[in-house]
């Protein structure tokens, strides 16, 4: 799949935090990946939760993730080659959420474990990828983030409109309201 993503602007996103991938399957595939096996992946909406804290924080990370020309590391590296992100949903936070985040993603009606183990081989998160039908709405996962977490800052996302170049991405800010 031709990466038209390697423009999206995350460069100023400034710190360390969590995120969420938000990606799009158009066509069932099988992949290899890695080590933990050959999957099929339905067509549909994937979320993928992360943390950012190492060096270069979520810019660096998330601007990884946005590649498709890289040397395949992570789970979610094998995932990008058939996948298109349409949307980042993150936060700059001294707190590691992903286990958090990935937990109420699986909360959402409709959820499902694609594939166990994918993203949380370090963990004991079922997986830190789950499937949706229909691209779950950021205000709705904002509201249980709140409720979870009251202290947190406010979840940002960058969204990649269908057909429109990366280049033209709208940022959009929202508090928990």
């Amino acid at each position: 799949m031709a990466d038209q993503q390697n423009n999206f602007p995350v460069a100023d996103i400034r710190g360390r935090g969590t995120y969420v991938l938000i990606l799009q399957v158009a066509h069932p595939a099988r992949i290899q990946v890695g080590r933990l096996g050959c999957f099929d992946f339905r067509a549909g909406v994937y979320a993928y939760a992360g943390s950012a804290f190492g060096p270069g924080g979520l810019a660096a990370r998330v601007g990884r993730h946005l590649k498709t020309e890289k040397r395949l590391r992570w789970h979610i590296d094998y995932l990008r080659g058939i996948s298109r992100v349409s949307a980042v949903w993150y936060t700059v936070y001294p707190v590691r959420r992903e286990h958090d985040w990935a937990r109420i993603l699986l909360q959402r009606r409709g959820a499902s474990v694609p594939i166990p183990g994918f993203g949380s081989s370090d963990c004991r998160c079922k997986s830190h990828l789950v499937y949706f039908q229909h691209t779950p709405k950021i205000a709705t996962f904002r509201r249980k983030i709140r409720c979870c977490f009251a202290e947190d800052p406010r979840i940002d996302q960058r969204v990649v409109p269908a057909g429109k170049s990366p280049a033209l991405c709208l940022t959009t800010r929202g508090d928990f309201q």
